[in-house]
């Protein structure tokens, strides 16, 4: 859905703001959330997201790869555009709730 902003914010916006970045989390139906969840379940995400993700279509059309699986040069690449999952700093409320368990295995 779109925001109306008005003429004044939106400048303001423009004037102020040099990058947004929007993080959602939620939960899959069966599937205990991310800090609890077994790498079985990671693993049953890991295809779910999968099999969505080569359904898409047209310019979201992509493709999605485990990161234990990337090419040395894509890492890179992907690091570099700052396009790559990295893993949660030890200090981090994500790790020390156990999102980083298992790390990297079935994430992409």
């Amino acid at each position: 859905a779109g925001m109306a902003l008005g003429e004044e914010r939106e400048a303001l916006l423009q004037q102020h703001v040099v990058s947004v970045r929007i993080q959602t989390v939620r939960n899959l139906s069966g599937i205990a959330y991310l800090s609890t969840a077994t790498d079985t379940e990671r693993a049953k995400v890991h295809e779910l997201l999968s099999d969505a993700f080569g359904q898409l279509e047209d310019e979201v059309e992509g493709t999605f790869e485990l990161l234990q699986d990337l090419d040395p040069d894509l890492e890179e690449e992907l690091e570099s555009d700052g396009r790559l999952l990295t893993r949660p700093l030890a200090s981090s409320l994500a790790a020390a709730s156990g999102a980083a368990r298992h790390w990297p295995h079935h994430r992409g």
